[in-house]
């Protein structure tokens, strides 16, 4: 028991010492309840504007400002190049995550105007052949302004203060934005003043965007000192012909970076022929002794917790404590980075033990079959992984984007196969169900109704070990709910999301669903000979599924969405609008390899028979 005891009070020492530092932190937002909210942001960069040409920065801003808000603890949405419709689609989605207990900021770099006092930012496809034409081609900020009204706390950056590259077709613009009032608790800011333009910057980052990237990690600063640090470094900067701008309606306080301010003393310049205050070199030196002290001991702590030996739950406990207490960056080292890094990846890894324990002892990678005429279901981890594809993908499309964090937490089960032609006989058999006498299928110019074509003679020859084709979404569904209530277990179709994570088989970087060798991982249009062939005959992927390439279409449960703007981090079906489309997925054996890709999305009507087939998941006990 001595043993047991003295681990005990080692790892009550550590948390009691977290816990200690992180109460003397300061709460995120000084709200009426003294509660922390939750952070939620949109942002947008457009750079390559049609007939207007590119600008050099916006993009890398929002990127820049997408990650520096992302590890701030803000759930971000991030639309880059983004249309009017992606746009407005994107602030819709936005102002749907926000309430009465959500901090909102919207970021936005690119092209803005200004009409009759009135704000619009511009999208990459707009044609404004007129000041008329404005409204129309354009968001309005307070279309901005009336989503972010369903939060208490609002932030609006708007470095949309370039040059107007319309300005031949306008007769009464003015230079740059208009002053606008804040509504109550919004805290909006200009990259410079009102009517004013801002160059797009020389380097990566324009200068306003720059200098705020310093500002929102400094520790302990108020959202109204961030902002006068970076008005204070552009106007000098700049030689005064930039002055950032805000207009604020807040009656709380707001901090970026919560805790206590690190106090970096930054060596002060003397008139040309002087040095440098040797006060100030002694300060800094201190100041870089005390943060040296304090990497060790962050280093001590970590050590500490890698030595326990108890079991998970603590653990993750232990390594979230510690994620907390060390959140600040140091500015002499980036080692404390490495650190941090290493404590997320273990406590995710112990977070998938936990999982595993509560899902009954499943093991990732164990094959599950619930019956003779079952499918073989193989156990996914959890898990979570970037889906979608960025523009700089070869062949991508835009309803692949904006590339989001996904996060799968609990282990499912995928079909190890597509399910066949023979399994789906067997439920059509046991049920008497009506699965159509008809398929519509591609005559070699046109898609038709074909009546001699069904699920039992596709138009090719089949055996009981090929996928069933030529079936609906809404068939699919009854098979899963038959085999649920044969087995008592929990069938279903796949999200889009567990497809594609269950495609990627916990790799990233490659083009199909395990590799980058189609020929190896699949059945497509070169080397299927114009038919679909026997489950399992190619390359498995990294999970062990078969076919997720190639071979029939898939049908996962989602509706069609045109692009990831406001899509589920969580794993789970997207079904918030008309479902008449529903999302298939892998390609078949009568596609080219770019529809067959791991990010690639299909779609088709929900009714309509083509030569789609599926497979299933099974929930976990």
């Amino acid at each position: 028991m001595k043993p047991l005891r003295i681990i005990g009070i080692i790892l009550f020492g550590i948390l009691m010492s977290v816990s200690a530092q992180a109460m003397q932190r300061t709460l995120s937002v000084k709200a009426g309840n003294g509660q922390a909210q939750k952070r939620v942001a949109l942002v947008i960069g457009n750079a390559k504007y049609r007939g207007a040409g590119v600008l050099k920065n916006p993009v890398n801003d929002a990127q820049a400002m997408a990650v520096a808000l992302n590890d701030l603890g803000f759930e971000v949405i991030e639309l880059t190049n983004a249309t009017q419709r992606e746009m407005n689609r994107a602030i819709t989605a936005f102002g749907y995550k926000l309430s009465t207990d959500t901090v909102a900021l919207f970021f936005y770099a690119g092209h803005g105007v200004q009409v009759n006092g009135k704000n619009y930012i511009i999208p990459v496809d707009a044609e404004i052949e007129s000041e008329s034409s404005v409204s129309s081609e354009s968001v309005g900020v307070n279309t901005v302004l009336e989503q972010l009204s369903r939060s208490t706390l609002s932030i609006v950056i708007l470095d949309a203060c370039r040059n107007n590259p319309f300005e031949h077709h306008f007769r009464k613009i003015g230079g740059g934005l208009a002053q606008m009032d804040a509504p109550k608790g919004t805290y909006i800011v200009y990259s410079t003043a009102p009517g004013r333009t801002a160059t797009d910057g020389e380097g990566k980052n324009s200068l306003f965007t720059q200098e705020l990237l310093k500002q929102i990690n400094e520790p302990g600063l108020a959202l109204e000192s961030v902002f006068k640090r970076v008005r204070a470094n552009v106007e000098s900067k700049s030689g005064d012909t930039q002055i950032p701008w805000d207009n604020s309606s807040l009656t709380g306080d707001f901090y970026f970076h919560p805790g206590t301010p690190a106090q970096v003393v930054s060596l002060e310049p003397v008139p040309e022929g002087g040095g440098v205050s040797l006060e100030d070199i002694k300060k800094q030196e201190k100041v870089r002794k005390e943060w040296a002290q304090w990497q060790e001991k962050m280093k001590a702590d970590f050590d500490r917790i890698e030595k326990l030996q108890v079991g998970p739950e603590l653990l993750v406990t232990a390594w979230g404590r510690f994620l907390e207490s060390y959140a600040q960056k140091n500015p002499f080292s980036e080692e404390d980075e490495g650190l941090r890094a290493q404590a997320r990846s273990r406590k995710e890894a112990v977070e998938g033990e936990v999982a595993q324990r509560q899902q009954g002892g499943s093991q990732p990678g164990q094959v599950i079959r619930d019956c003779a005429e079952c499918p073989e279901m193989v156990v996914i981890p959890a898990g979570r992984f970037e889906m979608g594809s960025p523009r700089s993908d070869v062949g991508s499309f835009d309803d692949e984007r904006p590339v989001h964090r996904v996060h799968i937490d609990k282990p499912f089960a995928m079909g190890k196969y597509e399910v066949t032609r023979g399994q789906f006989a067997a439920f059509v058999k046991d049920t008497g169900y009506d699965a159509g006498d008809n398929c519509h299928a591609w005559n070699g110019k046109e898609w038709i109704d074909d009546a001699a074509r069904n699920w039992r003679n596709p138009g090719f020859s089949q055996d009981d070990h090929h996928p069933v084709t030529c079936v609906t979404w809404q068939d699919a569904q009854a098979y899963a709910a038959w085999l649920s209530h044969k087995t008592g277990k929990r069938y279903r179709l796949p999200s889009e999301a567990e497809w594609e994570y269950a495609c990627r088989g916990g790799r990233n970087g490659e083009t199909y669903c395990g590799g980058n060798d189609l020929d190896a991982l699949g059945w497509y249009k070169a080397n299927s000979g114009n038919r679909t062939h026997a489950v399992g005959q190619k390359q498995a992927n990294g999970f062990g599924l078969y076919d997720m390439s190639g071979n029939v279409w898939e049908w996962t449960e989602d509706c069609y969405h045109d692009s990831y703007a406001g899509a589920p981090g969580d794993g789970s079906a997207w079904t918030e609008r008309d479902c008449t489309w529903r999302v298939l997925r892998g390609g078949s054996w009568d596609d080219d390899p770019q529809f067959t890709g791991a990010s690639y999305r299909g779609a088709n009507v929900a009714a309509d028979r083509k030569l789609d087939g599926f497979r299933l998941a099974r929930m976990l006990p």
